[in-house]
């Protein structure tokens, strides 16, 4: 008899609990991953050197601009603000950046990098990031992004064009 009522609680407790697992997972939309590249150029810096020129330490801020294209043939426009850290030719950057679609939506990530001189004497900066906002179709958008940036053109403290090749995986709040 004991068992009886012991196996009875079980499945009104898997009775109630079923129907909760299933609201929260309705709750959140499966993860989406895009492949991107963009080609952006810097539009304003305020580097400096710091301490003895010989040290070669640069520190400053910079404000970029460009095109995001992805892989579905989306295009959207594409603009950073971050800051620079760097001693002869290595160093950090981090900073933020949004990036606006035709359709009035948006998305906002916080990111940092690894800056370095790479082959022919031009910057390459691996990134990681993180979503940190996000307007119209991506309200409420939670994720991460890795990409690569590279210098096309030969222009000194990190001016000049861009290109970039990434990935972004994220989830929406169901609406």
């Amino acid at each position: 008899m004991t068992s009886n009522r012991t196996h009875l609680k079980r499945l009104a407790r898997a009775a109630l609990f079923v129907p909760a697992l299933l609201l929260l997972g309705a709750a959140v939309q499966a993860q989406t991953t895009v492949r991107y590249k963009e080609v952006h150029y810097q539009f304003a810096d305020g580097n400096v050197a710091v301490g003895n020129p010989a040290d070669g330490q640069v520190r400053g801020v910079w404000v970029r601009r460009g095109l995001t294209i992805f892989d579905d043939g989306e295009v959207a426009s594409y603009s950073a603000l971050g800051d620079i850290d760097m001693t002869k030719g290595k160093g950090t950057v981090s900073g933020t950046d949004t990036t606006f679609f035709a359709d009035g939506s948006s998305w906002s990530t916080q990111f940092t990098g690894q800056f370095s001189v790479g082959p022919k004497g031009l910057w390459v900066i691996p990134h990681e990031g993180r979503f940190i906002k996000g307007t119209g179709r991506f309200e409420g958008i939670t994720g991460t992004l890795v990409y690569t940036s590279k210098q096309i053109d030969r222009k000194p403290d990190f001016a000049g064009f861009a290109e970039t090749e990434g990935s972004a995986t994220y989830s929406l709040p169901v609406k």
